[in-house]
């Protein structure tokens, strides 16, 4: 009788599983929105643009879906925490996904305004930025939003966004005279 040593066979079909594999059935999408922030970040940070937004979307729509849901003050600290990272697309696409979150209509100019105040407070221009961009989407004629995008470029952008933003509110805000001067 042959001894089932190293090179041996075990079994009658030889192998370990019998020829057959088991698949494991699909996985659940992360509950935990740190797993999708950090999926959003390695997109950004290889260079696909385009996926670091689909990615944010997805991560609402799914912990919608399951049940974890964070507050839109939640996900406005995660945007924080990502522009902290140095990650400043995936900061503007959770500002955008999820600024609108439980906001009256009617408060809307003011409860984004006063959230890019906040963020600018806490030393995080890159939020405040998203928040005026999209506050702007909105009410493009606004001239206090206007203001207050010319005023963080001034002081935090490029003498190229400062010139972007006066050129923007110059077009949809013509009588804002103070943003001319």
């Amino acid at each position: 009788s042959r001894q089932h040593g190293r090179g041996g066979k075990k079994g009658k079909k030889g192998g370990r599983g019998g020829g057959r594999k088991k698949k494991n059935p699909p996985r659940p999408p992360p509950a935990d929105p740190s797993v999708w922030i950090a999926a959003a970040r390695l997109e950004e940070g290889q260079g696909h643009h385009d996926n670091v937004d689909k990615v944010i979307s997805k991560a609402l729509a799914s912990l919608a879906q399951h049940g974890a849901v964070l507050s839109r003050q939640a996900w406005l600290q995660k945007a924080e925490g990502a522009e902290a990272s140095g990650c400043p697309r995936t900061c503007a696409a959770v500002v955008r996904h999820a600024i609108g979150m439980d906001v009256d209509e009617e408060d809307r100019a003011r409860t984004w305004a006063d959230d890019a105040d906040s963020s600018l407070a806490r030393g995080r221009p890159e939020t405040a930025r998203a928040a005026l961009a999209h506050a702007l989407a909105a009410f493009p004629t606004n001239r206090a939003l206007w203001m207050k995008a010319e005023a963080l470029e001034r002081a935090h952008g490029t003498p190229e966004s400062l010139e972007e933003a006066l050129a923007g509110a110059v077009g949809n805000a013509p009588r804002g005279e103070a943003l001319w001067l």
